[in-house]
């Protein structure tokens, strides 16, 4: 009966469909990984502590950390930070009077509209439109603007039509 069990078992070879020769390394790779990332590691602790204090390697301010972060790369962080700073600094750009009657409303891709209190103020301000993007320009170097555009309210006559017929 012993001997019928041992007729019965197959290699490990043939149950994964591997060659003979090509068992170990897929048994073994693993480990090999494991082990080369951890010598790997042991590698860069070792550089971290030879490079130690010397040049370069001193902690930074956090404000040169993020203004680092900030102006680097494609420049969205520069972008929203620049019209954040139009939003909030809006009445030293087009002064307080103005400021008062009208909003940033949004900016994307060079196009920057601006909200009116009445059609009035929008008709104003879209004759200053040449000035305002010289002035925007020259206050905020990091936000592009190529268009203005400006709105007014938006009319309710369609809102509330009611009944017309009188009944």
């Amino acid at each position: 009966m012993a001997e019928n069990n041992r007729e019965s078992v197959t290699p490990v070879a043939e149950r994964l469909g591997l060659p003979q020769k090509k068992l170990p390394a897929q048994i073994f790779g693993r480990y090999r990984k494991l082990f080369t990332q951890k010598r790997d590691y042991a590698l860069m602790n070792e550089k971290a502590r030879d490079s130690f204090g010397k040049k370069g390697r001193d902690p930074k301010d956090l404000d040169t950390a993020l203004e680092k972060l900030f102006t680097s790369g494609s420049g969205i962080w520069k972008k929203n930070l620049m019209l954040a700073k139009l939003q909030t600094q809006w009445g030293s750009v087009v002064g307080n009077h103005i400021a008062q009657h009208t909003s940033v409303g949004s900016y994307s891709d060079g196009l920057l509209v601006i909200t009116a209190d009445s059609p009035v103020w929008a008709t104003q301000l879209t004759y200053m439109v040449p000035q305002l993007k010289k002035v925007i320009s020259q206050r905020l170097q990091g936000l592009p603007v190529t268009q203005i555009r400006v709105t007014g309210p938006q009319s309710s006559a369609g809102r509330h039509r009611g009944n017309r017929r009188g009944l």
